[in-house]
């Protein structure tokens, strides 16, 4: 892999340290960064080369000047082990990850956070459509690095829930842990929360959140390159996961284009509000997600043949 990068909306936070006569210094910003990422449309992100890494939304602090490849991705720039962002979003978004059909080796995700203390990420809408060759370090639709997940109620760890996933060849998540400090307690692997039922069992996060064929309500308006990616219409999509399922959240009032969020009801995912059409009769497959246990996708060790 390489450290170039193609991505959609880049956020990287460099914190400012000034030397003083006293121990320990002065750094800022001494407030929360509370970024915002919401209403967003995301599609045709491309890499050029096969070592390109890829991300629809990337929020960051400083990385590492010294190393290179997949060290630098995870290791904070000298003297910010300890730095975090505070309290980011990312909000009601369409994602797309267009097929670029690159067969990679850098990092590919639909959403990067690392280094965010509290981040939440709601009421998304992700689709993968990259091949299974699409990397051999990580193709995953969520990349985060961060402090462990328990109970679901970890103050400093990732707030994740009402999104809608059609993964297609890309697994779930990418966790790398770390600590307040920055020390990598595990670099996860590729393959360790491949489906969402893995990554809700043991993170607790993304409890209702649904997954299925999403991009099938969606078309392209006008031509390439100057287009628009919203929900169908005449007629809208019929029984649509993204339809009233996402979360009503205070600070969204509207959506991409400025129509009002629903009233009254749940929003729907995604960066467009629209009216929905309900099957009068429906039948719906729903997942029990308590009691449930983390079971790995494949077995990590093999036995001798005997």
């Amino acid at each position: 892999m390489g450290d170039l990068w193609s991505r959609g909306i880049s956020v990287e936070q460099v914190r400012n340290s000034f030397p003083s006569i006293t121990a320990g210094g002065n750094t800022t910003s001494n407030i929360p960064e509370a970024t915002q990422i919401t209403n967003n449309a995301i599609w045709g992100i491309r890499r050029q080369s096969a070592t390109t890494n890829l991300s629809a939304i990337h929020l960051f602090t400083q990385r590492s000047t010294t190393l290179t490849g997949w060290n630098q991705i995870i290791t904070p720039s000298l003297n910010n082990n300890q730095y975090f962002t505070r309290n980011d979003v990312v909000y009601n978004n369409t994602i797309v990850l267009t097929n670029d059909n690159v067969a990679g080796s850098g990092l590919v995700a639909a959403v990067g956070v690392q280094h965010a203390n509290g981040a939440s990420i709601k009421n998304n809408a992700f689709v993968m459509q990259n091949g299974a060759s699409a990397s051999t370090l990580n193709h995953s639709t969520l990349f985060y690095q961060g402090v462990q997940m328990t109970d679901g109620n970890d103050p400093m760890a990732l707030v994740c829930d009402r999104n809608a996933y059609e993964n297609g060849e890309a697994t779930m998540a990418r966790f790398v842990e770390i600590n307040a400090n920055s020390d990598v307690i595990s670099q996860g692997s590729a393959v360790e929360f491949k489906f969402l039922s893995q990554w809700r069992s043991w993170t607790k996060r993304d409890i209702n959140s649904v997954e299925g064929t999403i991009s099938s309500d969606m078309a392209y308006g006008g031509v390439a390159p100057n287009q628009r990616l919203r929900v169908k219409t005449n007629p809208t999509p019929i029984g649509s996961l993204l339809n009233n399922r996402g979360e009503r959240l205070s600070v969204i009032t509207t959506d991409i284009d400025g129509a009002a969020r629903s009233a009254g009801q749940p929003f729907d995912i995604g960066a467009d509000e629209f009216d929905g059409r309900q099957y009068v009769k429906d039948l719906e497959a729903a997942a029990v997600v308590s009691p449930s246990k983390y079971r790995a996708a494949a077995a990590r060790f093999q036995m001798p043949n005997t």
